[in-house]
C-alpha cells in the first residue's frame, strides 16, 4: 500500500510540474501529508528529494499559489469536472487517512510537533505526530495518563500572555491546532492576554444535545477546557500530564462552557497545590482574577458579559472529575456515531 502512495505521489508531482494551479497543488499537499504521515523514513526521504523540484516550479511559474494551496473543505467544494483526474485519488487518500488516522490510541505521549504555516496566519497548522506517524491530539492521544492516581494528558492551545487564539480543529482532519477564524478574520483576544495556560482534554467532548439541570444549556460542542495556573508558560501544543483541582460552569453564548483548573504534576508547585484552596493560598487572587477575565472578555468584542451557573460558585475537584468522566462517555459516544458514518475527523 505505501508503494501506492508514492506511485500517486509522483504521478501527481508530474502532473503538477505541468498543471501550476491551487487544485494541483491541493491534491498534492493532500497525498503528500498521507505519505508523511503513515510512511516510513524512506517514503519521506523520497518526498524531499523532490522538493526542491516543487519549489522550482512554483518560483518560476506561480509562486503566489504555494501561500494559498488548497484544504479539505476547499477540494470538496471547488474540484470542477476539469478536474475530475484529482477527484478520483482524493477521494481515495480521504478515506485512507479517515480509517488509519482513527486505528489506536497511544499511551505514550511523547508527540512530535510540525508546523505548516507562519503563526498569525490563516494558513497555520500545527500538526502531531507519534512514531513517525501523523495522530490527532483529540482523538489518539488518551485523556487519562495514570487513572487510578487521577492523573490526566492535557494539550496546550494558548500560552500564558499570549492574545492568539488558538484551538484543535475538530472540523479538520487529524484535527491539528490552528488559530480561531472568524468572517473570515483571525481571532484575538482583545480584552488582554489569557492569564493561564488554557488548552483541552483529549478524548472529551461537551454534547450541545446534553443540558445541564444547574446552567439550563446544552455543551459547547468542543473538547472540555482546561486552564492550567502553574508556574510557567508552556508551549502550544505541549502535551502535559495534569492534576484537576476544581472547575467553573461558563454559561458563553446560549451554551454550557466548563472550565476545569488543573496544575501540572512536575510543576515546582504542585506538591503544595491539590485543591482550589490550595491555589488561593498559594497564588492569592488568581482564581477569581481568571473568574472575572472570562466573564468579561467580550465586553471588548462589543458583546455582553457572560454568566456563570452553579451561582458562580467554585466547585471541587471531585464535581471537576465527574464532568471530565462525563465528557470523555460523550466523546466516546461521538467516537462511535462518526465512525459508524465513516465521518470521523
Amino acid at each position: 500500500m505505501m508503494g501506492q502512495y508514492i506511485g500517486w505521489f509522483s504521478i501527481l508531482h508530474i502532473v503538477f510540474l505541468g498543471n501550476c494551479n491551487k487544485t494541483a497543488l491541493a491534491v498534492f499537499y493532500e497525498v503528500e501529508e498521507i505519505v508523511f504521515a503513515h510512511c516510513g523514513m524512506g517514503s519521506q526521504a523520497f518526498i524531499v528529494s523532490l522538493f526542491a523540484l516543487r519549489t522550482k516550479a512554483l518560483v518560476s511559474k506561480n509562486s503566489a499559489v504555494y501561500k494559498s494551496f488548497g484544504t479539505s473543505s476547499f477540494l470538496t467544494k471547488k474540484c470542477s469536472r476539469n478536474t475530475s483526474f484529482f477527484k478520483a485519488p482524493y477521494v481515495v487518500f480521504h478515506r485512507l487517512t479517515v480509517r488509519l488516522s482513527h486505528d489506536s490510541t497511544y499511551n505514550n505521549v511523547a508527540v512530535d510537533l510540525q508546523v505548516r504555516g507562519q503563526p498569525n496566519s490563516l494558513e497555520y497548522r500545527l500538526f502531531f505526530s507519534h512514531n513517525q506517524k501523523r495522530i490527532s491530539p483529540w482523538h489518539d492521544i488518551p485523556l487519562f495518563h495514570n487513572e487510578k492516581e487521577r492523573i490526566l494528558n492535557f494539550v496546550n492551545e494558548i500560552p500564558r500572555g499570549e492574545t492568539g487564539k488558538y484551538e484543535i480543529a475538530t472540523k479538520e482532519h487529524f484535527n491539528p491546532i490552528r488559530q480561531d477564524v472568524k468572517n473570515g478574520a483571525l481571532r484575538f483576544y482583545k480584552y488582554g492576554p489569557s492569564l493561564i495556560n488554557y488548552g483541552a482534554f483529549p478524548q472529551t467532548w461537551e454534547d450541545p444535545k446534553v443540558v445541564d439541570p444547574e446552567t439550563g444549556f446544552g455543551g459547547d460542542n468542543d473538547p472540555l477546557d482546561v486552564l492550567e495556573i502553574g508556574s510557567e508558560t508552556l508551549k502550544t501544543g505541549g502535551v502535559y500530564q495534569v492534576k484537576p483541582l476544581g472547575a467553573l460552569a461558563l454559561i458563553d453564548g446560549g451554551e454550557t462552557d466548563w472550565k476545569i483548573f488543573a496544575i501540572r504534576t512536575d510543576d515546582k508547585d504542585s506538591s503544595r497545590i491539590h485543591d482550589l484552596g490550595d491555589v488561593e493560598r498559594v497564588y492569592p487572587g488568581v482564581l477569581d482574577k481568571v473568574k472575572e477575565w472570562f466573564r468579561l472578555y467580550k465586553t471588548a468584542e462589543g458583546k455582553g458579559e457572560n454568566k456563570y451557573g452553579y451561582q458562580g460558585q467554585y466547585l471541587d475537584k471531585e464535581k471537576a472529575l465527574k464532568v471530565i468522566r462525563e465528557c470523555h462517555e460523550a466523546w466516546k459516544q461521538l467516537r462511535a456515531e462518526l465512525s459508524s458514518q465513516k465521518e470521523l475527523v
